[in-house]
């Protein structure tokens, strides 16, 4: 299926997701462009919920987990939902990750550091 309207649902979500803050709150996700932007985010592990590719424009190979639906759209509408003039032909719509307080892991090897995520901190709060 290749989305060539700029009224479609898909396409008119995306563009609230990139609008509206509120509702990347409600829906705890957020918009990654680019080709970079992409393989940092399933670098650190977070969850892509949707693909949106242009095929003539988007020139990488990024590796999905088969679960991940990825939609081809139109030039047409690709330019109608960039926010960047220079981009690869991919948007993404991916999982915001936790960063709340419960999400501190207290136990770690050296009794002066705090891990948070994927960042350790010191007892002078110095991040390594």
């Amino acid at each position: 299926m290749i989305i060539t309207s700029t009224k479609n649902d898909h396409i008119k979500y995306l563009k609230l997701l990139q609008s509206k803050s509120k509702l990347r709150l409600e829906e705890n996700c957020f918009v990654a462009e680019g080709t970079r932007e992409m393989q940092i985010a399933l670098s650190n592990g977070i969850e892509v919920l949707k693909v949106y590719i242009n095929t003539s424009i988007y020139e990488g190979v990024l590796d999905f987990k088969d679960e991940v639906e990825v939609i081809e759209i139109s030039e047409k509408v690709y330019r109608h939902i960039a926010y960047r003039s220079s981009t690869e032909g991919i948007i993404g719509i991916c999982k915001t990750p936790s960063h709340r307080l419960t999400d501190v892991n207290l136990t770690t090897p050296n009794h002066h550091t705090i891990q948070f995520g994927r960042y350790f901190f010191n007892q002078n709060c110095n991040r390594y």
